[in-house]
């Protein structure tokens, strides 16, 4: 109740007490504290409804907090399980992987030895370009195979590397400088490679001019009416030249089933 309710209420007792005198004021008095008691009594409880109330609400909010965590931990845990399986399904297949390794690295040291010899094979059969380092390829191959200390998948990698440089061989336009033969004061001249099309050299006085033939195993002398396109192509493999159309001689066909 209110403080202009209290006054209310006291106003009519001093005005009741002052008809009725004093034992009736004592009386009256006394019941109007009573009520006045009882009015915050029931204030105080109201006050109390409302903070209990107020602290009902925000335990419902915490308790429906709580069921969302729980709900989330249920969907994350859900997830785990299934990443769990993949993961176990993952390492089961890495087993049997181990499992097998022995078997492959048996079976992986003979592969390797047969590309080497069909390598060395075809290098000692191609057209004799860059010979002593493709040589010297294949020899170094052979020594990195018995060395214990480099990984299978190292060796195997050299290998395939070994293997992509002669296919870059077939595709290029290239030149090079070397003795023409092995002579020690053999003249120093410009080797052109077609891909694998042709093989030709050119004196530096350009003199000489010559391809090589496959079927002998030699070079063929040829006329200087090649000198001008054997110059541009040499220039163009060298990139002092724009790239352009050139004419060059290319050899007859090779018997493969020869020798």
């Amino acid at each position: 109740m209110t403080s202009i309710w209290r006054f209310a209420l006291r106003g009519a007792a001093v005005a009741t007490a002052l008809v009725m005198g004093a034992p009736a004021m004592a009386q009256l008095t006394a019941a109007v504290n009573e009520a006045e008691n009882a009015t915050a009594a029931a204030a105080a409880s109201q006050d109390r409804i409302d903070r209990i109330a107020d602290e009902t609400g925000d335990l419902y909010r915490e308790y429906r907090a709580v069921l969302n965590q729980i709900e989330s931990q249920k969907l994350f845990v859900d997830q785990q399980r299934i990443f769990v399986r993949s993961q176990n399904a993952e390492i089961e297949d890495i087993l049997v992987q181990i499992g097998e390794v022995d078997n492959v690295r048996k079976s992986l040291l003979p592969m390797q030895l047969e590309m080497i010899g069909r390598l060395e094979d075809f290098v000692n059969l191609d057209i004799p370009f860059l010979s002593r380092d493709r040589k010297k390829r294949v020899a170094d191959l052979k020594v990195l195979m018995n060395q214990p200390d480099v990984p299978p998948a190292e060796k195997y990698r050299k290998i395939v590397e070994a293997y992509q440089i002669e296919a870059e061989y077939g595709r290029k336009l290239a030149t090079y400088e070397a003795k023409f033969g092995d002579d020690e004061n053999a003249p120093v001249v410009d080797y052109l490679k077609i891909g694998r099309v042709a093989y030709l050299y050119m004196s530096k006085d350009e003199s000489q001019l010559g391809i090589w033939n496959s079927e002998t195993n030699s070079w063929d002398d040829l006329p200087g009416s090649y000198r001008l396109e054997l110059r541009k192509a040499i220039r163009m493999a060298k990139e002092v030249a724009s790239p352009d159309v050139f004419t060059a001689p290319v050899p007859g066909p090779t018997n493969a089933n020869a020798g």
